[in-house]
C-alpha cells in the first residue's frame, strides 16, 4: 500500500471521529453519578411513560450541538467565549454561576 493509499483510508476514519468528537464528550458529560442516580430513580418511577420525550427532545439537542460545534468552529474559541463579547461579564459569570449552583438540586 502506498502512502497516499494509506493517507486516504485514515481520512474517512479521522473525519468521522473529528465529527463525534464534540458530541461523544458532551454526551458523556452528564453521566455524574448525580445523573445516573436521578435518570434511575425517575426510570424507576416512571417506566416508560416518558419515552416519547425522548423523540420530542433529540432533535432539539442536535441542532444545539450543531450550532455551537459551529460556532466553535468558525471562531475558534468556545461557546461562554462568544458570549462574553456580547453580555457584560457580571451577566456571563452569573449565568455560569447559577449553572453550578443549581444545576444538580
Amino acid at each position: 500500500m502506498t502512502q497516499a493509499d494509506q493517507s486516504v483510508s485514515k481520512k474517512p476514519r479521522n473525519i468521522l471521529l473529528r465529527l463525534l468528537g464534540p458530541g461523544l464528550v458532551t454526551g458523556a458529560a452528564d453521566d455524574d453519578p448525580s445523573g445516573i442516580a436521578t435518570y434511575s430513580q425517575a426510570g424507576a418511577q416512571f417506566g416508560y411513560g416518558l419515552l416519547w420525550t425522548v423523540f420530542l427532545t433529540t432533535p432539539f439537542m442536535i441542532a444545539i450541538q450543531l450550532v455551537s460545534a459551529q460556532i466553535g468552529r468558525v471562531t475558534g474559541r468556545g461557546l461562554a467565549a462568544n458570549v462574553m463579547e456580547l453580555a457584560p461579564r457580571w451577566i456571563v459569570l452569573a449565568r455560569a454561576g447559577s449553572h453550578f449552583s443549581f444545576g444538580n438540586s
